[in-house]
């Protein structure tokens, strides 16, 4: 049987079995590598200076988890291209049917993920100070180095 044919499959009789496979292709664990050294970041920092803006932690953790999905699904659209998916039932691109269309989708969600998360990393940068606002290009540069390697 095809892939397709196990995945119609699991659509019809079994929405355990198909919840089961979300999870396994959304891959929870892999998130921590992104909110784990923002919060030893935070915390290295409230050692630091006594205070952190929570609004500008809960962005950045936001904006890291919304890179790491943008990997994830580019990962499984380009594992769909080569082929090397066609098994694997806990691909969202297979989830979302295998067809070129379900690619499509899935690449056009990952890469909106990646712009808004790169807009809010834009926001995250912007200081204000009593008489004017300034734009620390910093995390926004190491943070883009780390996207294109």
């Amino acid at each position: 049987m095809t892939i397709n044919g196990d995945l119609q499959n699991v659509k019809k009789e079994d929405p355990d079995e198909r919840r089961k496979l979300w999870k396994a292709a959304i891959k929870v664990p892999m998130y921590t590598v992104a909110v784990g050294p923002i919060m030893v970041g935070t915390a290295s920092a409230f050692c630091a200076f006594g205070t952190v803006s929570i609004f500008k932690f809960i962005a950045f953790v936001l904006c890291a988890v919304g890179i790491i999905a943008w990997l994830n699904l580019t990962n499984d659209v380009f594992d769909s291209d080569t082929g090397i998916d066609v098994n694997k039932r806990e691909s969202v691109v297979n989830l979302l049917g295998g067809t070129r269309s379900a690619r499509n989708t899935v690449l056009c969600i990952a890469n909106i993920l990646l712009l808004v998360s790169l807009v809010g990393l834009a926001v995250i940068c912007v200081r204000s100070t009593e008489h004017s606002w300034k734009f620390d290009f910093t995390p926004l540069y190491i943070i883009l180095i780390c996207v294109f390697l």
